[in-house]
């Protein structure tokens, strides 16, 4: 009898610290999601901005080469956080397809490490859309 009370003592255990590490791995999971669900929205508005300047430098002939610099500069800048966006959900892998295959820890810091990618992805696109702005109100 007392073994079968230590072996369900055992398995509730296990089972807990199985759900404790899956809510852990899941809030960061979600922390990192909320940057992304924040920023994708605003992907189209830097291809809108990236449009703009475009067509700036397609039809404005009274712009110096330092000007069409620093607005091809801005366009690349911005391609480069698209790309940075894209490359980012085409490589994120979701905690449940790493279980099987990884352990807590290594998760963790996995999706930590995902946290800063997609931070960093963030950080470009505002800037892409704050100089895009800039440059649009500058040139029209």
């Amino acid at each position: 009898m007392n073994r079968i009370i230590f072996f369900l003592a055992g398995v509730s255990l296990l089972c807990f610290t199985s759900s404790c590490t899956q809510k852990k791995q899941d809030a960061l999971r979600d922390e990192l999601m909320v940057i992304h669900d924040d920023v994708m929205p605003k992907m189209g508005d830097l291809t809108t901005l990236a449009g703009q300047l475009k067509q700036v430098i397609a039809t404005d002939s009274t712009l110096t080469e330092s000007e069409r610099t620093e607005i091809e500069s801005a366009i690349t800048r911005m391609a480069l956080a698209e790309e940075g966006m894209m490359d980012w959900m085409a490589t994120f892998r979701q905690p449940e397809a790493l279980r099987d295959k990884m352990e807590h820890e290594a998760i963790l810091q996995y999706l930590e490490a995902e946290k800063q990618k997609i931070n960093e992805v963030a950080v470009q696109i505002r800037s892409g859309i704050d100089s895009g702005k800039k440059l649009i109100s500058t040139y029209q």
